[in-house]
């Protein structure tokens, strides 16, 4: 019996899930996907969050961001009104503020603790403010 590679190979891709014809081939949920790129995900209509899950997920007190310059802030607390008091990390005597949530959406570069993530751009469309 003579082995045909191309036929193998193609069966193990099936076996293994990679192949176009997979079912499992498509990614289950956001978190796990790796295409197409985060900052290209379309708006949600249905969502309470506008399409800005990743902003939100780690707008809690003990968070980390890094601002587009480069310095890092830790949220102090997240208040009923839409304000948070923030802290810099590297100078927390000399800045520390009481700012509303546009502020650090318009300013902020990734998410640093509990992980690190890149926040893309708002999706077009939504207002901060």
């Amino acid at each position: 019996m003579k082995l045909n590679p191309k036929k193998i190979a193609s069966d193990l891709a099936d076996l293994a899930g990679v192949s176009v014809e997979s079912p499992t081939n498509e990614a289950t949920s956001w978190s796990s996907q790796t295409s197409p790129q985060v900052s290209s995900q379309t708006f949600d209509p249905k969502s309470p969050l506008g399409g800005d899950n990743i902003f939100y997920s780690f707008l809690i007190p003990g968070a980390v961001f890094q601002d587009k310059n480069g310095d890092q802030w830790e949220i102090l607390s997240y208040e009923w009104n839409g304000r948070v008091e923030i802290e810099n990390r590297w100078y927390p005597s000399q800045s520390n503020a009481n700012v509303p949530v546009a502020d650090i959406r318009r300013s902020i570069h990734s998410w640093v603790e509990p992980v690190q993530i890149k926040v893309p751009p708002p999706v077009p469309g939504v207002i901060y403010g």
